[in-house]
């Protein structure tokens, strides 16, 4: 009998089965076996002899002794000689370690890679895009004149940057490229953009421009490494444009520091 039992069926096909078997023993129409008709008892087998012991092994025969020397005595039994010990093993080789990985090219390009309009394009969006964000930030927290006002005008120059860059784009007929800096720009912003909006309200100012002065930093150097390998007169003249925009923005932040208070952002 052919039973095909499923995952979900099993204990039910398990069921099934003990039935089948137990119907096949109760099957009252079948007479059962017919008992044996009684038979003449069988003569007794003969006893068997037993078998014979084993002989023992013969015994080692010693050294001959040594013939006695003219008045000397009777030389000594020569001894067994002694097992000669195994090798020692030979030790594993040791393993070769491994190679080291070869570090990335700055900014995802090789050394003597173009800065493509495009590429330049989509490392500046990112930053100016960093930029507002915290300002819109600073919008919304602060309530010190300076503060608000130095928002504002990031705001402002960083739209009138990117208008800049749509336009550098359409003069070169290129699009926003990706790249490996890029994407290391946006993973640096979320900590600082999370920062701003837990920091206390009594140290939001002094965090603000902190960090404000620590992005900028950042940016120009960035733009002063990139320099080299703008070729392009388009692009090389809008990265000095960059330059300029960020480097105003850096000297107002960090004289707006000065006439803050030293604040614990800690508390």
């Amino acid at each position: 009998m052919n039973i095909s039992c499923g995952i979900g069926g099993r204990l039910v096909c398990v069921v099934g089965l003990a039935a089948t078997l137990a119907m096949g023993c109760d099957d009252e129409d079948d007479p059962g076996p017919v008992p044996p008709t009684t038979g003449t008892a069988g003569s007794g087998g003969q006893t068997g002899s037993a078998g014979s012991g084993g002989s023992g092994g013969s015994g080692g025969t010693g050294g001959s002794a040594g013939s006695a020397g003219s008045g000397g005595s009777a030389g000594s039994t020569g001894g067994a000689g002694s097992t000669g010990s195994a090798g020692s093993t030979g030790g594993g080789g040791t393993t070769g370690g491994a190679g080291t990985t070869g570090g990335a090219g700055n900014y995802g390009q090789s050394a003597n890679a173009t800065l493509t309009a495009g590429r330049f394009a989509g490392v500046m969006v990112e930053t100016y895009s960093a930029d507002v964000r915290a300002a819109q930030i600073a919008k919304s927290r602060s309530s010190n004149g300076q503060v608000l006002s130095f928002a504002d005008t990031v705001i402002t120059d960083r739209w009138a940057a990117t208008m800049q860059l749509q336009q550098l784009l359409a003069d070169t007929n290129s699009v926003v490229e990706d790249s490996t800096h890029r994407q290391s720009l946006s993973g640096q912003a979320t900590p600082t953009l999370d920062m701003l909006s837990t920091a206390p309200a009594a140290s939001f100012d002094t965090v603000y421009i902190d960090s404000q002065i620590a992005s900028h930093t950042t940016t120009l150097q960035m733009l002063d490494r990139l320099t080299p390998a703008a070729q392009d007169t388009d692009v090389a003249t809008q990265l000095q444009r960059s330059r300029t925009a960020v480097t105003t923005s850096l000297a107002q932040a960090q004289h707006i520091r000065g006439a803050l208070p030293h604040v614990d952002a800690t508390r």
